[in-house]
């Protein structure tokens, strides 16, 4: 099964310039979380599924409590913790920072795990 959650919006610091350091900006986030869900589809039971509301709440609060950097060192803690979850066979995490540089949109990064 894959989950995918698109364009989570969340506002936390994160940057290199001190302007960037002063205020929380814009992070989107979008996942593809990858598990076995059979056991989940033949109970009916949240608790044997991969909760991606939790998962939401547990990546809005870390990208607020944040104050990294850079989108690599945010993208594996979010990893981490996401990947806990021994039932995730594969997670891809893309954090997304919009008007990080002039004349475009965006910079985002895209992180790909396969826990062990």
């Amino acid at each position: 099964m894959l989950i995918k959650i698109k364009n989570l919006q969340c506002q936390g610091v994160i940057g290199i310039h001190e302007e960037e350091r002063k205020a929380p900006q814009p992070i989107i986030v979008n996942m593809e979380i990858n598990y076995n869900s059979r056991q989940a589809a033949k109970s009916d039971n949240i608790d044997e599924a991969v909760d991606y509301d939790d998962i939401c709440k547990q990546v809005s609060k870390i990208i607020s409590d944040s104050k990294f950097n850079l989108l690599e060192t945010l993208a594996e803690t979010l990893a981490d913790k996401i990947t806990q979850d021994k039932r995730i066979k594969k997670l891809q995490i893309e954090l997304d920072k919009p008007n990080a540089i002039d004349n475009a949109a965006s910079v985002s990064i895209t992180h790909f795990v396969v826990p062990r």
